[in-house]
């Protein structure tokens, strides 16, 4: 019985320190470069990825979505998922010619 009590604790005595990754990074991975007519919502989603210095994926981190020149996002703020990603749909303002979008 002291043996598996012994055991148990040295299991369950693991180094409590640990912190979750953070976020180093966020880049671009799809819907880049879309152009659509005026007021419409583009065809695919902006998506980002967030990484930590290794490059791993990192999960719930919230990313702030700004979209300029007359454009909207969806959300203005998404939290990544597993894989580190984070997407929102824009749509195109009322006026032509070339519209931002920002996620940090």
């Amino acid at each position: 019985m002291l043996s598996l009590l012994a055991l148990v604790t040295l299991r369950c005595s693991g180094d409590n320190n640990v912190q979750p990754p953070s976020a180093s990074a966020i880049a671009m991975v799809d819907g880049n470069a879309q152009t659509g007519p005026v007021g419409s919502a583009l065809s695919a989603p902006l998506v980002v990825k967030v990484t930590d210095d290794n490059g791993d994926p990192v999960a719930g981190v919230a990313v702030a979505w700004t979209a300029n020149d007359g454009a909207a996002v969806s959300a203005p703020s998404v939290t990544t998922g597993a894989d580190g990603r984070a997407s929102v749909q824009v749509t195109l303002g009322s006026t032509a010619g070339e519209q931002t979008t920002v996620a940090t």
